[in-house]
């Protein structure tokens, strides 16, 4: 069993844990653990199922209860999957119901999203990016794929004013391309390049009450993220995303600033409304190698979109329309931070003991934020012209430096503000 793998003990880790828990058991509650529900057809309810007109000599299929398998797919050209049902299960699946978040009336021949993914669009990966598809992210976007989906810029402010404080600002510039049809899987291949300007203005006491080393003003992230996800209608199927980047202030750039992540997932569509995912997650920092991933998507309706998962659990539901775009507000847990690898700066010169030197080094935190974003009809995360701002709190804050341990030291609770624009 893969367990995660802390430098000291993971109560740090607890908030997120309770928020996804908590979040499961309001979810299993609504939709009824273990019971089943009989498809809803598209005139009535099953006991109201009308009969044909008298004097009908016509096909009466239409006033038959509907017996479509909701996980089937359409036929494809594409090569044979394992993740696939087997050669002559498959139906055609016929267009599904779907109930508009404004009007409330039923939209025939539209194709029915898959719980948890389904967006054409989706964003750069990882945690130090506002969302990420591998995991959770999606929605129904089933706007036209195309090569440039997007470019995104946003800024994460954590707020610092007195000894003690870390202030830093994270700023990221992305874009995605998406190439179709990934090695005959019928499943686009997202790659999104990115770039990242960490600004720390690092507030220690002053010596002899905290010689502590001080860290560097700046810090750069240059990054590639790659992800594919098999066919979300499927019943089984996987999820899998990559980062390869250096991570750095670029004072010197060492064999350790290169420091690759991941994510795998395997995901089970229990409902066409529930997909339960389980996993790991490899941060490759300091103090933490890798966290078990899992959790459920659950869309019981095209307002609600909870991703309850660990550790970046979300939950979002609709709020009104402006214009042509959905304004959706959502709740969200992240367990945030990075790892560079930053030469330090002395403490206090006129310290001969002082530790100035090159190490790999550990921004931790937990966060918590409320956040509103506005976007595409069905996008659930930043498609083309969205945009989204949040604000939370951040706790749990720590400094590990790999090459002096003894010189680890926390940073104070503060507050988050953080935005973004897609175009």
């Amino acid at each position: 069993m893969i367990e995660p793998v802390f430098r000291k003990s993971s109560e740090p880790l607890h908030g997120l844990i309770a928020l996804v828990l908590l979040a499961a058991f309001a979810v299993f509650r609504s939709v009824g653990y273990g019971t089943e529900h009989a498809p809803t057809p598209l005139t009535g309810t099953p006991e109201a199922t009308p009969l044909p007109p008298s004097g009908w000599t016509g096909p009466t299929s239409l006033y038959q209860q509907p017996t479509y398998d909701p996980y089937s797919t359409q036929p494809s050209m594409s090569a044979p999957s394992l993740l696939s049902p087997p050669a002559g299960t498959g139906q055609a699946t016929p267009g599904a119901s779907e109930m508009q978040p404004y009007h409330g009336q039923p939209t025939l021949g539209a194709p029915q999203a898959a719980p948890g993914f389904g967006s054409q669009t989706p964003p750069a990966l990882f945690p130090q990016t506002p969302y990420s598809p591998f995991p959770g992210a999606g929605g129904g976007d089933l706007s036209p794929l195309r090569l440039f989906q997007n470019v995104r810029l946003s800024d994460t402010w954590l707020y610092g004013s007195s000894p003690g404080d870390l202030q830093i600002h994270d700023i990221y510039l992305t874009t995605t391309l998406a190439f179709p049809n990934f090695m005959w899987t019928g499943q686009p291949w997202f790659v999104s390049p990115g770039f990242g300007l960490h600004l720390w203005d690092d507030r220690p006491y002053e010596p002899p009450d905290d010689p502590r080393v001080r860290l560097p003003s700046r810090a750069y992230s240059a990054f590639l993220d790659l992800g594919w996800q098999s066919d979300p209608q499927n019943v089984f199927g996987v999820e899998l995303s990559g980062r390869l980047g250096v991570f750095s202030d670029f004072d010197k750039v060492k064999s350790d600033s290169f420091r690759p992540k991941g994510v795998a997932l395997m995901r089970y569509n229990l409902t066409p409304n529930l997909a339960v995912k389980a996993g790991v997650e490899y941060l490759n920092r300091v103090d933490v190698k890798i966290l078990p991933a899992g959790g459920f998507v659950w869309t019981p309706n095209p307002q609600t979109h909870w991703e309850v998962y660990f550790p970046q659990p979300r939950l979002a539901n609709y709020l009104t329309t402006i214009g042509t775009r959905e304004l959706w507000w959502y709740v969200a847990g992240e367990y945030g931070g990075g790892v560079w690898t930053v030469t330090l700066r002395d403490s206090d010169p006129s310290d001969p003991d002082n530790i100035p030197g090159r190490t790999l080094m550990d921004v931790n935190d937990l966060r918590v934020s409320l956040g509103i974003e506005l976007n595409q009809p069905g996008a659930r995360n930043l498609s083309q012209g969205g945009l989204f701002l949040e604000a939370g709190y951040v706790f749990e804050r720590e400094v590990v430096l790999l090459a002096f341990p003894d010189e680890n030291f926390k940073i104070g609770d503060t507050f988050m503000v953080r935005g973004g624009i897609a175009f």
